[in-house]
């Protein structure tokens, strides 16, 4: 099987599609929460406006527009647009914090965007082999065991992906052992694709770039 090509399919417009601009302020509140999770701990409505530095009203103003926001009982948010602290087959470890996320591409894009390294440890869902990313803070991978691991990656409805992210499109993005572990998975399941890291590296920098463009570099 073949790495994916920038224009192959036009796969990648049709992912980035699935994530719409936001402005200035939603980019600002986006890139917090990932960041004070990060730290472990669920985030508070007065830690969240404090870290922005934007009014209280507007900030609950923007999570109210998003579904991808998890609420634990007590109204403190515990997980956001691909990472949580709640156990997932993502293992996401920042500085020694045990994180989880969503989907294995969500372990390529979040470093970038909370500026910090990220250790991975996930399964293959076909052989069941551990699997390990080092990912740095600007994104790139630093350390792939084994050296041959490949990742899913599906084309969604953006209906399907905006009412339930997790069920239409996370539970079908994994990370695989080996190209014909993927292939063998994506067989059964239409819409996936069987793609490199390294591709989901590069989707991932044009995701954050597109979605980010107005903060991302001042507020590291």
């Amino acid at each position: 099987m073949r790495a994916l090509k920038l224009n192959d399919d036009d796969l990648f417009s049709s992912i980035l599609e699935l994530f719409p601009p936001m402005t200035r302020e939603e980019q600002i509140v986006s890139i917090q929460i990932y960041r004070l999770l990060a730290e472990g701990e669920p985030v508070s409505l007065a830690r969240l406006v404090e870290a922005s530095g934007l009014p209280e009203e507007l900030v609950n103003a923007i999570l109210e527009l998003w579904n991808a926001v998890l609420y634990a009982d007590d109204g403190m948010i515990q997980g956001y647009l691909g990472l949580g602290l709640n156990e997932t087959g993502h293992l996401f470890e920042v500085e020694g914090t045990k994180l989880y996320t969503w989907c294995a591409w969500d372990t390529l894009f979040i470093p970038g965007l909370i500026g910090k390294r990220a250790v991975i440890k996930s399964k293959c869902p076909v052989t069941n082999e551990n699997i390990t990313l080092r990912v740095g803070a600007d994104g790139a991978i630093e350390e792939l065991d084994p050296a041959g691991a490949v990742m899913s990656i599906l084309t969604v409805d953006k209906d399907n992906f905006d009412k339930n992210i997790i069920k239409s499109f996370c539970h079908f993005v994994h990370f695989f052992s080996s190209w014909e572990a993927g292939r063998i998975w994506a067989a059964e399941r239409e819409g996936t694709r069987i793609v490199s890291v390294e591709d989901g590296v590069r989707l991932s920098a044009l995701k954050n770039k597109a979605q980010y463009k107005d903060v991302l570099k001042v507020t590291k």
